[in-house]
């Protein structure tokens, strides 16, 4: 527990949770091969703006987001955090499909493709 000067404690550490919701969420595919998802988020009852930047890329048949660099409000955001996040959107990409298997994945000005089938 954290305590005030008067010793009286506060919270504890494990009653801090960190959920990021992105509110108003846009998404750009640029040609060097980044996803830059741009919005909000609510930490500790204030919005700030939200900026992450993610490299797609294949991997034993999966989509993966890897975390190149992320800003909530002023401040760094820590790539697990990060990881977290891209590990869902990559999921919601392919719609959970458990089936689809990615063998590339391409990123132009404007658009993401993906090439792969379906796992046999």
């Amino acid at each position: 527990f954290l305590q005030g000067q008067d010793g009286a404690s506060r919270f504890g550490l494990s009653d801090l949770s960190l959920r990021v919701g992105i509110q108003e969420p846009q998404v750009y595919f640029k040609g060097n091969g980044h996803i830059i998802i741009r919005g909000y988020a609510e930490l500790l009852d204030q919005r700030q703006p939200l900026r992450l930047v993610l490299a797609p890329r294949a991997s034993q048949g999966e989509l993966v987001l890897d975390f190149v660099e992320g800003k909530l409000g002023p401040v760094s955001v820590p790539e697990a955090l990060i990881d977290q996040i891209g590990t869902g959107l990559a999921k919601l990409i392919l719609v959970g499909d458990e089936l689809v298997e990615v063998t590339q994945i391409r990123v132009d000005d404007g658009t993401l493709t993906l090439s792969g089938g379906y796992r046999q």
